[in-house]
């Protein structure tokens, strides 16, 4: 059995490669301190595998251990995508990411499983920097994270068919700390970690970040980060512990 990978854009990734503070930049000429709203996009490519378990009630929890490829190849569709809204310290950040997987899998030479997984999954938080220099900055974060994901097995053996669908939705808080450091005219290290779940819906749910990014031009970035996130969800005999991990590529655009 396998899974759609349950992610959530990292909202570090939005500002990679950008001046950390709104000081004047060396590459930018003449530039002027906005008292405006600045808005931040983000196209990225989630290059993440999944190990851990997942199950829908009728079926016990199946292992899953996915390398990026295995989730490449059986993907029908996906979208993904962030924006944030920035007034001098203070910013509101969305994002969302849809996957469409399917695949079968022998687990013996009796039995064959065919699966199909929708999955949902958007997060909105909001930061203040409670410190901020021409290099560096650190900021606190709080959202929430979303996940809505439906899946359908059928599994085939000497005995009739068998056939589950299992659909769940939740929300979990989460608290979170983002530090940038500028490295020269154009170079930036960034890194971020959430924390949250707190039982809520989520048992646990965790994320860590570390990457670099490479200032293209005054507006446009580039940010390669490596990623994990960590859920632990359980309800009833829907079942999704997992995480995920792997680098992640984006090119951001400034308005």
């Amino acid at each position: 059995m396998k899974s759609a990978i349950a992610l959530l854009v990292t909202p570090a990734l939005l500002h990679a490669g950008e001046p950390v503070s709104s000081a004047p930049a060396t590459i930018v000429p003449e530039p002027s301190i906005s008292s405006g709203w600045e808005i931040t996009t983000a196209l990225y490519v989630p290059l993440m595998g999944l190990d851990g378990k997942v199950g829908v009630a009728g079926f016990a929890p199946a292992a899953v251990d996915l390398s990026f490829g295995d989730v490449l190849e059986n993907m029908d569709g996906g979208l993904s995508g962030a924006i944030e809204f920035r007034k001098d310290r203070f910013f509101v950040g969305i994002d969302a990411i849809w996957l469409k997987l399917s695949d079968h899998v022998t687990p013996t030479p009796l039995t064959y499983v065919r699966f199909g997984q929708n999955q949902l999954t958007g997060s909105i938080l909001t930061g203040y920097d409670i410190y901020r220099t021409e290099s560096t900055s650190v900021a606190l974060m709080a959202g929430a994270a979303f996940n809505d994901i439906d899946v359908d097995l059928e599994l085939y053996s000497p005995l009739p068919p068998l056939r589950r669908s299992g659909s769940q939705s939740w929300i979990d808080p989460f608290f979170g700390v983002r530090v940038r450091h500028q490295l020269g005219e154009r170079w930036t290290l960034f890194a971020e970690g959430v924390y949250g779940g707190f039982d809520v819906s989520s048992e646990e749910y965790w994320q860590a970040l570390a990457g670099v990014g490479y200032q293209l031009t005054e507006n446009t970035s580039l940010a390669l980060a490596y990623r994990i996130i960590s859920v632990d969800y359980k309800q009833g005999g829907f079942v999704y512990d997992t995480d995920t991990a792997g680098p992640n590529i984006g090119l951001i655009v400034k308005f």
